[in-house]
């Protein structure tokens, strides 16, 4: 967690000294992003026992995402990309494994956070309008973490279960200039986090989709 921290720090620290820099050939050296992000993800395991698991379904979550992009012409750039996702939810159908054929649910809470750090190309398409496709592909690695509580006939539970994999994340978006060096950016991409491992050592894969929208600073 520490770490994730401390890397977008020095992202904005790089970044920030080089936004007002541009090449004679048109095109900013440095573009900076920062915006709201949210994501969609599939559901999780939550180890509650000895080879038992939980599953429960963390629809959203929202939070932010920054990035910096190193233009290597007008096409081309490099991107290190750092978001975060927090949420709450209330699962009113968490389902309790059992031997039967049809086991029972119960009301769960759980509170998730997710972290991508990533960073590859972004193509992008420069012309004399004021709006710009890009589209990238993106790898690097995320974690994710629930904190878990459920309470009811069949199970008295808490407690919490951690993911940590290999993520890639293709996609892309419009920039809509506003004016001068500002940009509204609107970008979505699909996810994957490969061989995830859980706190209780099983292997499982997030797929999260993200939907962020902000300002770009060229």
């Amino acid at each position: 967690m520490r770490l994730l921290q401390c890397s977008a720090m020095v992202m904005a620290g790089w970044a920030l000294p080089a936004f007002a820099q541009e090449t004679g050939a048109g095109y900013p050296k440095i573009e900076g992003f920062a915006g709201y992000s949210g994501v969609l993800t599939n559901s999780v395991l939550i180890p509650i026992g000895p080879n038992r698991s939980g599953g429960t379904d963390l629809d959203s979550s929202t939070g932010f995402e920054g990035a910096v992009i190193k233009n290597l012409n007008r096409r081309i750039g490099l991107k290190a990309d750092f978001s975060a996702y927090f949420g709450h939810y209330n699962d009113d159908d968490f389902l309790i494994p059992c031997a039967q054929s049809t086991c029972p649910t119960q009301t769960a809470e759980s509170h998730t956070r997710l972290f991508h750090i990533l960073a590859g190309p972004e193509i992008k398409l420069r012309n004399h309008t004021r709006i710009g496709p890009f589209g990238h592909i993106l790898a690097g690695g995320a974690h994710s973490g629930t904190n878990f509580h459920t309470a009811g006939p069949a199970l008295n539970f808490s407690g919490s279960t951690n993911q940590t994999g290999f993520a890639l994340a293709l996609g892309g978006g419009l920039d809509i200039r506003i004016r001068g060096r500002i940009s509204f950016r609107l970008s979505a991409d699909d996810g994957w986090v490969y061989n995830a491992k859980q706190a209780n050592g099983a292997a499982s894969v997030v797929h999260p989709f993200r939907l962020s929208l902000g300002l770009l600073f060229h």
